[in-house]
């Protein structure tokens, strides 16, 4: 469970990476660049909704390897990477909307073709899917820890080998009891078996 949440961690980790370099390089230009969003995009959100997205998929990848120890902890970057997950995916259709491919005046292809929407904006969604899953295969891993230990814990404390579990002063000078001796149930006469089989 361990090795699976590491392995996820490492590739959202990645994914992120990416995510976050095309993404800022995309910001920069339509805020700097271009200058006024409103002119590139119909939805004064947009822009606002993707830096929170992107702000809260770091957020919970940071917090899901300082808490992967603490159950509890872990809710936090389960929750914010879920929500920059929503957030993203929102993002990406979005701006599929808003940029469909298209070939311009030159004869060159601008716009978001599938690829483009895919390693470009989608990578974060996929990032915050991982760190999702690393976060909460940690939580299970925690609590597969705690159970084991209060199951090691449960056995040192009783132990029973076979010596007496309660003493008290009656049975202090009592040898303990090998076998108990059964008698042989006696015969019944022939006399009474026949009362009894005719009743």
């Amino acid at each position: 469970m361990r090795t699976a949440a590491k392995i996820s961690y490492i590739f959202g980790l990645i994914l992120l990476i990416i995510a976050l370099l095309f993404q800022a390089f995309s910001l920069f230009a339509v805020l700097v660049i271009e200058g006024n969003p409103a002119e590139v995009f119909d939805s004064p959100w947009l822009i606002p909704t993707w830096v929170v997205s992107l702000a809260l998929l770091l957020v919970a990848t940071i917090l899901c390897k300082a808490l992967q120890e603490k159950p509890r902890g872990l809710l936090l970057p389960l929750l914010l990477g879920g929500v920059g997950t929503v957030l993203s995916l929102i993002v990406a259709l979005a701006l599929k909307e808003g940029l469909p491919p298209s070939i311009n005046q030159l004869g060159t292809e601008q716009g978001l073709t599938a690829w483009k929407l895919t390693y470009r904006h989608l990578s974060s969604v996929f990032a915050g899917a991982l760190v999702v899953l690393s976060a909460a295969l940690h939580m299970a891993a925690c609590r597969e820890d705690r159970l084991r230990r209060e199951n090691e814990a449960y056995k040192s404390v009783y132990n029973l080998d076979g010596a007496p579990l309660f003493k008290d002063d009656s049975t202090l000078d009592l040898e303990p009891v090998e076998e108990i001796a059964v008698k042989p149930a006696r015969k019944v006469k022939r006399s009474l078996r026949h009362k009894q089989q005719k009743q």
